[in-house]
């Protein structure tokens, strides 16, 4: 990738968010991988935004899915963390 190049997490987990979600489009269950990649890479570099949509988006498929439990982890905490309450666990 080319901002895993340049050093740009930022937008390297921007991309990979817009990524999953095209994949979650087309049906793939690849989108949860890539989402999950995502978490990590946002709280290294504190992007609370790309940690809120990961988790956020992570929670909907594991929902539709129909794993509650994953759901509930996913989600949990994403309210605090778009109000700046801080990070989940």
């Amino acid at each position: 990738m080319l901002y895993q190049a340049a050093d740009d997490t930022a937008g390297e987990v921007n991309s990979l968010i817009l990524l999953a979600g095209i994949a979650y489009d087309y049906g793939s269950s690849r989108a949860i991988e890539i989402w999950e990649r995502c978490v990590p890479l946002a709280r290294r570099i504190n992007h609370t935004e790309a940690l809120v949509r990961s988790l956020s988006n992570l929670g909907a498929a594991w929902f539709y899915l129909g794993d509650l439990d994953r759901t509930v982890t996913a989600r949990g905490g994403t309210v605090d963390l778009a109000r700046g309450g801080g990070s989940p666990a």
